[in-house]
């Protein structure tokens, strides 16, 4: 199996981009409604990130991810812009690196590469450093089979069995979901 910077390092490409922009745009726009402060966990190669700080310039981002290969590349892809850092972090600890409570968490494409278990580790240490909303894209059922090997799809009440999201939107004909979490102040 491809390593993760094997399959992202030649999609850097404003074609790959124009797809991610495109395919999950009501993601991205929830996500850049709610706040100007934003931290991706599990970011990849940043292309979540990028579509945010491409449509709003003032905005500070934080990328975390445990894989420094993926951080070099989401650097590469964000070349140009300077309003953001990049930082090496297992999404199953605690973050204390950062003050990041006034920071909308999200993650796109992360959460189904886990347990049940983990997945509630992981949005109980994400409530605890955020008071903002969160957003988890998360492919859903309808797909055939994973694009990776290893993804969980499943249905809105299986998420929400396991996470219990404030709400599960659906969107792309209901093959993919968006699990929002409420911050203290929603």
């Amino acid at each position: 199996m491809k390593t993760w910077k094997a399959i992202y390092s030649d999609r850097l490409n404003d074609r790959y981009r124009n797809h991610i922009s495109s395919k999950y745009s009501k993601f991205i726009e929830m996500i850049q409604d709610s706040n100007s402060k934003f931290a991706e966990f599990g970011c990849g190669a940043g292309f979540i990130s990028r579509a945010i700080l491409s449509n709003n310039l003032d905005s500070k981002n934080v990328c975390l991810d445990i894989c420094q290969d993926m951080l070099d590349l989401t650097k590469q892809n964000l070349n140009g812009f300077d309003n953001f850092i990049c930082l090496q972090h297992d999404i199953l600890e605690l973050f204390n690196q950062l003050d990041l409570k006034d920071y909308t968490i999200h993650s796109h494409g992360v959460l189904e590469h886990f347990n049940d278990q983990d997945i509630k580790t992981i949005i109980s240490n994400q409530k605890q450093i955020s008071n903002k909303r969160s957003f988890h894209y998360v492919p859903g059922y309808k797909y055939q089979k994973p694009s990776r090997g290893d993804e969980r799809l499943l249905t809105k009440d299986q998420w929400f069995d396991i996470c219990q999201p404030n709400e599960i939107i659906e969107f792309n004909d209901g093959y993919d979901y968006i699990l929002v979490f409420n911050g203290e102040n929603k």
